[in-house]
């Protein structure tokens, strides 16, 4: 009879909770805002990563710089050395490059899922792109989209040449997938910050929830051993 109690009390509360992922899911969407971490002095290591597509040139794993009209500049290119800091020199920093092969056209799409992303841009131009969505794989609502020239730094040291650790995050919910462009010409460099990504915020909802109904039942069988008791 206790544990038939239980589960009736339990119901509504996991049945409510349910409800109320898809709102949680459906309120990630959101602008996204721009800020400019660093884009002086030796530029700092990041990681590459595997994209879920790509299309056109890409380069995942590439070093140095390249030359010509399809050329791509690493972003480590005026760093001076290792260091005390652990900054690598330009021969051995590895990135990512658009844009970089036999056309200049190229694309990458990455699922972010958080409410901020990092990443360092190299030599900013007014044909590299990003765009962010609330879904995965660049689905969803458009939450914003940049272009090198949006940059802090591009009207005084970074444009062509520099590079810019530029962090976006989403204003009120996360951000779903970024999708990285390149056009016209050569490149786009990029590199993210070696950072973990959170689990979204409907997974420590349910987590939330299913406290609720492990609450419920401690307190319907305390209940019930009192009565005993008695």
């Amino acid at each position: 009879m206790t544990k038939t109690v239980i589960r009736r009390m339990a119901l509504p509360v996991i049945v409510a909770g349910l409800g109320l992922l898809p709102c949680t899911m459906a309120a990630r969407a959101a602008t996204v805002s721009i800020t400019s971490q660093d884009s002086t002095g030796n530029a700092p290591l990041g990681v590459t990563m595997t994209p879920v597509s790509e299309s056109g040139a890409f380069l995942q794993n590439t070093t140095g710089t390249f030359g010509g009209s399809v050329g791509a500049l690493s972003p480590y290119a005026t760093n001076t050395g290792a260091g005390a800091d652990g900054i690598a020199a330009a021969s051995n920093a590895t990135y990512s490059a658009l844009g970089s092969g036999a056309s200049p056209v190229g694309s990458a799409t990455y699922n972010v899922n958080s409410s901020s992303l990092t990443f360092l841009w190299g030599s900013p131009d007014p044909y590299n792109s990003v765009t962010f969505f609330s879904g995965a794989n660049g689905t969803g609502t458009q939450l914003g989209s940049f272009t090198g020239s949006d940059l802090a730094c591009f009207t005084s040291n970074c444009r062509d040449g520099g590079f810019d650790l530029v962090t976006f995050t989403a204003l009120g919910g996360d951000i779903g997938s970024i999708v990285f462009n390149n056009i016209t010409a050569a490149a786009f460099e990029y590199n993210f910050e070696p950072t973990a990504t959170p689990l979204p915020s409907a997974i420590y909802l349910f987590g939330s929830i299913l406290g609720g109904v492990f609450w419920v039942g401690r307190r319907k069988r305390s209940a019930v051993s009192s009565l005993g008791a008695a």
